[in-house]
C-alpha cells in the first residue's frame, strides 16, 4: 500500500476514533444500516475482481511495474487494496454484529481490584468499542475510494494509451 495512503488511513481512523468517543455517539443506533452498506461495499469488491478477470486492464496492470514498489506489478498493488479493504469490511460487519448483541447487565468478568475497576469505568470500554466500530466504517469508504480511484485511472491510461 502506498505510504500516502496509509496515512490517509491512519489519520482517518485515529480522528473518527476520538471524535465518535469524546462525542459518545454509539454504533449501535447505525449497525444494521453499517453492516448492510458494508456488506454492500464487498458485493462492489467481488464484481471489481470478475470485471478486472479478462479484461486488457489485467493485462497492462499484470505487466506494467508499479511506480512505488519496484517489486510488484500494479495488479500486485491493486490486489493488496482490495484485499486490505476486504479484511476491513469483514472485520467491520463482525463488530457491528457484536454491537447489536445486547448482553445486558451481566457482569463477564469478576474484577475485585479497585483500582482495575476505576480505570474500566474511567475508559467506558463500551464507548471505546463504538468508537473502534466506526472507525472501521469509516475505513470502508476510503478503501472504495482509493480502489475506485486506482482503477479509473489505469483505465484512463488504457484509453490514452490507444
Amino acid at each position: 500500500m502506498y505510504s500516502k495512503h496509509k496515512r490517509i488511513i491512519t489519520l482517518t481512523f485515529i480522528l473518527v476514533l476520538i471524535t465518535t468517543y469524546f462525542l459518545e455517539i454509539d454504533f449501535v443506533d447505525i449497525a444494521s444500516d453499517c453492516i448492510s452498506m458494508v456488506s454492500f461495499g464487498l458485493a462492489v469488491y467481488a464484481i471489481c475482481i470478475s470485471n478486472l478477470i479478462g479484461s486488457p486492464l489485467i493485462q497492462k496492470l499484470g505487466t506494467t511495474i508499479d511506480h512505488e514498489f519496484s517489486n510488484k506489478t500494479q495488479l500486485g498493488v491493486i490486489k493488496s487494496y482490495i484485499k486490505s479493504s476486504m479484511v476491513i469490511s469483514i472485520i467491520t460487519i463482525i463488530f457491528g454484529f457484536f454491537s447489536k448483541l445486547k448482553i445486558g447487565n451481566t457482569e463477564l468478568l469478576i474484577i475485585e481490584n479497585e483500582l482495575i475497576i476505576s480505570i474500566l469505568n474511567f475508559l467506558n470500554i463500551g464507548q471505546i468499542f463504538s468508537s473502534i466500530c466506526f472507525a472501521l466504517f469509516a475505513l470502508n469508504f476510503i478503501f472504495i475510494i482509493l480502489i475506485f480511484i486506482f482503477i479509473m485511472n489505469k483505465q484512463i491510461d488504457i484509453i490514452n494509451d490507444k
